[in-house]
C-alpha cells in the first residue's frame, strides 16, 4: 500500500525525468534550426527575363527566363514561379498552332528543370486560364489571354 507521502516523493523523482523527456525534442529542434539557418533566398531573376501576368494568382510571380524555338512551331519556355511556398522552375514545350504543351522538366533549380525530370511528359491541350495557358499566350503570337 502506498502512503500519501510516498506519492509526493515518487512524483518529485519523476518530474526531472519528464522535464528532460519534454525538453529533449525542443532542444534538438532549436539546435537544428540554429545550425541550418534561414532558408536561402532564391537566386536573382535573369536581367532579360519577362514577367507573365496570371490574373488569378496575386501572390505568385511567374517569369519567363528563356524561350527557344525548336522548329517552325514548337517553343521551349523555361519559367520561374516565386510563391509563398518557394521557387520552382518548369521547362515546357508549347505548340502554338495546335494549342498543346508538354512538360519537359521541373524542379527547385534551373538545372533540375533543364535536366528533363518531369512527373508527366505527355503532350496535352492547353486548358484555358491555367498557368500553361498564360505561358503559351506569352510566347505564341496572336493568343489572347483575356
Amino acid at each position: 500500500m502506498t502512503m500519501p507521502g510516498d506519492r509526493t516523493a515518487l512524483s518529485a523523482r519523476k518530474a526531472p525525468v519528464l522535464l528532460a523527456l519534454a525538453a529533449g525534442p525542443l532542444l534538438g529542434a532549436a539546435i537544428f534550426f540554429s545550425l541550418a539557418g534561414p532558408p536561402a533566398p532564391p537566386p536573382p531573376v535573369h536581367p532579360d527575363a519577362k514577367d507573365i501576368a496570371v490574373p488569378w494568382h496575386h501572390s505568385t510571380r511567374l517569369t519567363a527566363l528563356e524561350q527557344t524555338r525548336t522548329g517552325p512551331d514548337p517553343v521551349d519556355v523555361l519559367t520561374r514561379r516565386d510563391a509563398k511556398t518557394g521557387t520552382t522552375y518548369v521547362l515546357r514545350r508549347i505548340w502554338c498552332a495546335s494549342r498543346e504543351f508538354q512538360y519537359l522538366g521541373e524542379g527547385a533549380t534551373e538545372a533540375q528543370a533543364k535536366a528533363g525530370h518531369a512527373a508527366d511528359i505527355s503532350r496535352k491541350p492547353v486548358a484555358e486560364k491555367t498557368i500553361s495557358f498564360y505561358v503559351a499566350a506569352h510566347v505564341c503570337p496572336g493568343w489572347n489571354p483575356k
